[in-house]
């Protein structure tokens, strides 16, 4: 018996149950499951946007330890650490051996069954179980083939490990294996959730000189910062084109990512390209969609659009060059990992990476909330009061919180006229993801004491449209030496 998250059914939640799991036949292996990667592209299936048969353990990044060999293994044995691949190469069909392991036809052809056509799961009914992309990673131990493991040094930890089985790959793969590209290339990333952030580090790798991020979440835009953007645009507020060229002295950019998978983000994307710039489509769109592309736009300013599916290349090639990275310390893979969660909370994981929403602390000293509609669903305050002080960050209990432990966490569930006072700087908190067709409204009165602090620049102009002189003359003004 084998524990795994079971998706039976669209647009419902994952259920964690017992499953019975056949032993590993010819060429395949058994892993102990330590550590997997909540994706987008699981999202999708969940919100039935991407067509799976079901019922289906989902979860394709993953990193764990052999724990059993089949009949004709040779590449790796008992024990060993191995990245997982969500697809394994055959090395046969003429994807293969092309050098587009990524498109491997035998595994397109065989999808969520193993090779030989056949399942390794069965539920409590004797139902055949579907495994995305042959793993389903949210599961206790999975039996999968050999060719999709990729063993690794004992020195790379199996939570970073599991993200280059896909976001990392994704997105760093998709900058660093186009052909065209060059350093001091100018990329604009059109998203930026995990393979979005993954493709700015893709853009630091080839010292990109410009690196615009592009989203409707001002959360991601200022977490974008941290992996390496030097320009930010609020697509929700601002002309995503004339921001662009404004950015890059009327040309546009050399490279465009779009990273999020959608008829808008493409679009903008192409638009915002030079003469003779290229766009390429990262993320996976939802099934069936399409983009309105500028034909003679196209033709006149000499663009290329392409397509790159995990990055680009045979996935074991690319994953030893992102290793490589990761240890010379030019790939900071550790900065993806915000939260952990256990498998019994996988769906937890989800509606965090839906409302893109986690604890959190901000730059005020203290808030005042007065709440003035109240949302059809969600919207509650939640906060860990004091957790850090001026002389303490006390980060062992911060990553205590957003690894998932909310013993301290407290909820609030305002009603309009409720007026309430925390303190951001020093409580980590946040609003749960907002549902249904009603808004939250809410009036957000804050109070720093250094009178000389202000908002950074690019905050300014992503919340209010602009930024004043003072906004850069007191950028790095901050009250305290807490991380902001």
């Amino acid at each position: 018996m084998v524990k795994a998250a079971v998706l039976y059914e669209a647009n419902k939640p994952m259920v964690v149950k017992d499953l019975n799991q056949q032993a590993p036949k010819s060429n395949e292996v058994k892993v102990k499951m330590l550590a997997a990667g909540v994706c987008a592209s699981d999202h999708h299936v969940m919100k039935g946007e991407t067509a799976f048969p079901m019922p289906i353990v989902l979860g394709h990044e993953g990193a764990g330890i052999i724990e059993d060999v089949g009949e004709n293994v040779t590449s790796v044995s008992k024990g060993d650490k191995c990245i997982l691949s969500f697809v394994a190469s055959c090395g046969l069909c003429v994807s293969c051996r092309t050098g587009l392991g990524n498109l491997c036809d035998t595994n397109r052809i065989t999808g969520t069954k193993q090779y030989d056509g056949t399942f390794r799961l069965k539920d409590e009914k004797n139902e055949d179980i579907h495994q995305m992309a042959k793993l389903g990673v949210f599961a206790e131990e999975i039996v999968i083939p050999e060719n999709a493991c990729f063993k690794i040094d004992d020195d790379v930890p199996l939570d970073v490990a599991c993200l280059i089985g896909c976001s990392v790959t994704t997105g760093v793969g998709g900058v660093i294996n186009q052909k065209e590209i060059f350093p001091g290339a100018t990329i604009a990333v059109f998203g930026t959730g995990g393979v979005g952030l993954n493709t700015i580090l893709g853009g630091q790798i080839i010292n990109s000189s410009k690196i615009i991020a592009v989203d409707i979440l001002e959360s991601k835009l200022e977490f974008s910062y941290k992996f390496g953007a030097t320009h930010t645009i609020n697509s929700k507020n601002e002309d995503v084109h004339e921001k662009i060229l404004e950015i890059t002295n009327g040309k546009g950019v050399d490279f465009g990512f779009d990273a999020f998978g959608s008829a808008i983000t493409t679009e903008q994307m192409v638009k915002s390209l030079r003469k003779g710039g290229t766009g390429v489509i990262i993320g996976l769109a939802p099934l069936g969609m399409t983009a309105n592309i500028d034909l003679v736009d196209m033709v006149r300013d000499h663009k290329t659009l392409v397509g790159s599916y995990y990055g680009s290349v045979s996935p074991h090639v690319t994953f030893e060059r992102i290793i490589e990275f990761y240890k010379s310390g030019r790939l900071d893979i550790n900065s993806d990992i915000e939260r952990k969660y256990p498998l019994e909370k996988i769906n937890e994981a989800y509606e965090d990476l839906e409302s893109g929403n986690i604890l959190h602390f901000d730059g005020k000293e203290f808030t005042l909330s007065i709440l003035i509609q109240k949302a059809e669903k969600g919207g509650i305050f939640e906060y860990v009061q004091d957790l850090r002080s001026p002389e303490d960050e006390n980060f062992e209990e911060v990553r205590k919180v957003l690894e998932g432990n909310r013993e301290k966490v407290n909820q609030v569930d305002l009603n309009p006229g409720d007026l309430q006072i925390f303190k951001g700087r020093f409580s980590m908190h946040r609003v749960t993801q907002v549902e249904g067709n009603q808004p939250r409204y809410i009036a957000l009165p804050t109070y720093v004491k250094d009178p000389k602090r202000v908002n950074k620049p690019e905050h300014s102009k992503q919340v209010y449209g602009d930024a004043l002189a003072i906004h850069y003359e007191r950028a790095y003004i901050k009250a305290d030496k807490l991380t902001d």
